[in-house]
């Protein structure tokens, strides 16, 4: 992994929006200060994981089930102007069958940050795109999740409902919608929230940002979601809400990536990159 970050204005730019990552200097001192953590990868470097099982790759861990597998890119596309492209990217090829599974998370056992309600800020974001957006498909889930998340059945087969058993925030989108992914915020045990009424539209072979800042002492706005840089009004939480037993207060969280196959024909996605991070 690298803790360098690239961000930039505009809901184009293909870099972390800065919406999220805009007070960067002090996530990195406070990552320095060992108060934080800082997570930014853009996937220039990586080995093909394994196809069914898990395999560790320069800090990630990922958990295959039947077929799936990730592996760099072959030929990027390059950037023209400064704009657009990916210096480098992972592919997710093979998923081609009923309930093959895919999970792509810092850690097993650890984790990066911490929800409760006396930490700064905490920020997730991912640029990714799906080869397809078919209803019964290739589905996933981007965000944080309790650490521990990232094996077989994270997912539940038939519309793509995560496992109650575990902690989840950010996006999420089942099999019945392949063309919309909806902003989700899951406690342990407890019934999964979908605060935004209307679902985020994505399109085949397109790339979108997907992130969400959370902060607690932010009385108006204390979790938003953000697409493509640009802040979803309606889907928010406010302090208050952080009591709420549906919220995963006080629970440890890892980065996560996780796809679950639906239908027969191959799917596949990519990941230019992944940030996140953490202050108090």
């Amino acid at each position: 992994m690298t803790n360098i970050v690239r961000y930039g204005q505009g809901t184009s730019f293909q870099g972390p929006s800065e919406q999220i990552w805009g007070d960067l200097g002090l996530w990195e001192q406070k990552s320095r200060e060992g108060r934080g953590t800082l997570i930014f990868d853009d996937f220039v470097k990586w080995d093909t994981s394994t196809t069914n099982g898990t395999s560790y790759q320069n800090g990630w861990t990922v958990v295959a089930d039947d077929g799936p597998v990730l592996n760099l890119v072959a030929a990027p596309t390059k950037p023209t102007g400064g704009v657009g492209g990916e210096f480098g990217s992972l592919l997710l090829s093979g998923a081609d069958a009923d309930n093959d599974e895919l999970y792509l998370t810092s850690s097993v056992t650890g984790t990066h940050v911490f929800i409760d309600d006396e930490c700064k800020k905490i920020g997730f974001e991912i640029r990714m795109k799906k080869s397809a957006v078919t209803d019964a498909g290739l589905t996933f889930f981007a965000g944080l999740a309790s650490v521990g998340a990232a094996v077989a059945g994270t997912l539940a087969a038939d519309a793509g409902t995560l496992i109650a058993t575990k902690g989840f925030i950010g996006f999420n989108q089942d099999d019945t919608d392949g063309n919309a992914v909806n902003p989700v915020v899951q406690a342990i045990s407890q019934t999964q929230q979908t605060p935004q009424a209307t679902a985020i539209p994505i399109v085949a072979d397109t790339w979108i940002k997907l992130g969400f800042l959370y902060e607690p002492g932010n009385s108006r706005d204390s979790l938003r979601f953000f697409v493509n840089g640009a802040a979803q009004d309606i889907t928010k939480f406010v302090f208050a809400d952080l009591d709420d037993a549906d919220f995963p207060n006080d629970t440890a969280m890892a980065p996560l990536v996780g796809f679950l196959h639906e239908g027969t024909a191959n799917e596949g996605a990519e990941i230019d990159w992944i940030a996140c991070g953490q202050y108090y």
